[in-house]
């Protein structure tokens, strides 16, 4: 017996490649990853604008769960190695770098949304408007995926604020989760039944109603399987079981199968051949290869610098390509010109708008970051996350 649980205990010993990984600090490709994610909402939300729709643009809104698989991800390995460094998760410190992170650009965003609609969009757009002003009050409380409804009819100032939404209230919940339970097995047991109960109640959420208040069924409906997952992600990477996990997600061969594989899921399912949920799960497995930093023949792609400023500001991007677009959209002599020049142009005015705001608005608030900063440390992501 004492000779088995010798053999089981050297068993589980990490392997070099991973015991190095449990220290590692940055994902090298993970802005490559927020640029693609932030490209594929930015073109599904700017093509049927400029009269260049096609099917491969139908399925961009899934960038969003692109950036919440990244940022399950992202959160937990931060949160499970600060626990296992130091005994303990700092939740003040993590709170107040999210709201560091997050806040005041949202805030700033919301407010010129608001003033848009007092001062410009009020008399023209009356029905519209006053949509936003009844939202409002969700918007401020980021629990607009609750109770703001996409309308076909007109259009809902601001509903990207669903997204931001699902982040907040998944760090509310999950990181006391993990300051709370002893080890990963129970938070990973949680996670898989809170995604199980969230897809069932997705599936059934009409018969539900007929049972259970309907406020009730939209919030456990509400959890993107796309955090689940990549929290799950994380965690098998980080149990006793993580090491040969590691060892075949980081195989050469395996990472650079990762974005083909991602491009393929999602050319399916654009088209009709792939459910939602198995594209998240190909999102789940490149992120997870992604992360283990193996260098790759398509790694370029990732880590140029264009791909890297995308990434650093896809934040900014997020919350304020709308404003842009609609910009360009006035110009009367742009609208006389070929689509893709009026794409174009939104493009790069979305990108010039979220560096400026990033350089010279965003970093005053980063700065002040570094007061609440603990090691190890990783890069967060998400919509409403960016960089740590």
């Amino acid at each position: 017996m004492a000779g088995t649980r010798r053999a089981d205990s050297h068993a589980m010993v990490p392997s070099p490649l991973h015991a190095d990984w449990l220290r590692q600090k940055q994902f090298l490709f993970f802005d490559g990853l927020r640029a693609l994610s932030i490209l594929a909402v930015m073109v599904f939300h700017y093509a049927p604008r400029f009269g260049m729709e096609t099917p491969l643009t139908h399925g961009g809104h899934e960038g969003v769960d692109l950036f919440f698989v990244l940022s399950g991800f992202l959160i937990t390995t931060l949160l499970i190695r600060e626990k296992q460094a130091y005994g303990r998760i700092d939740l003040g410190s993590f709170y107040a770098r999210r709201i560091l992170r997050i806040f005041p650009l949202y805030y700033t965003v919301l407010l010129a949304h608001l003033a848009l609609v007092l001062f410009v969009l009020k008399d023209s757009h009356p029905q519209e408007s006053a949509q936003f002003l009844h939202n409002l009050k969700y918007f401020l409380t980021y629990t607009s995926n609750w109770f703001v409804g996409r309308n076909e009819e007109t259009r809902t100032i601001f509903y990207i604020a669903w997204s931001l939404a699902s982040e907040e209230q998944f760090y509310l919940f999950w990181p006391p989760i993990l300051f709370l339970c002893a080890g990963l097995a129970r938070p990973m047991a949680l996670m898989a039944g809170l995604l199980a109960v969230s897809q069932a109640f997705s599936l059934f959420a009409g018969e539900l109603q007929l049972h259970l208040p309907g406020l009730l069924v939209k919030i456990i409906s509400s959890l993107p399987p796309s955090i689940c997952l990549g929290v799950l992600a994380s965690l098998i990477l980080h149990s006793e079981a993580g090491a040969r996990w590691f060892n075949l997600l980081s195989r050469k061969a395996t990472v650079l199968l990762a974005l083909p594989m991602l491009a393929a899921a999602y050319l399916l399912y654009s088209h009709g051949f792939l459910p939602r949920l198995a594209l998240i799960g190909a999102m789940t497995l490149s992120v997870a290869s992604l992360a283990t930093n193996t260098p790759h023949g398509s790694q370029a792609l990732l880590t140029n610098r264009l791909a890297q400023s995308v990434g650093r500001i896809s934040y900014g991007l997020y919350l304020y390509h709308m404003l842009p677009l609609n910009a360009v959209l006035l110009v009367p002599f742009i609208r006389q010109m070929p689509g893709w020049v009026g794409f174009l142009l939104a493009m790069l005015a979305s990108y010039g708008v979220a560096w400026l705001s990033f350089q010279y608005y965003e970093m005053f608030f980063l700065r002040y970051k570094k007061k609440f900063s603990r090691e190890p440390s990783v890069a967060a992501a998400g919509p409403g996350a960016g960089r740590r």
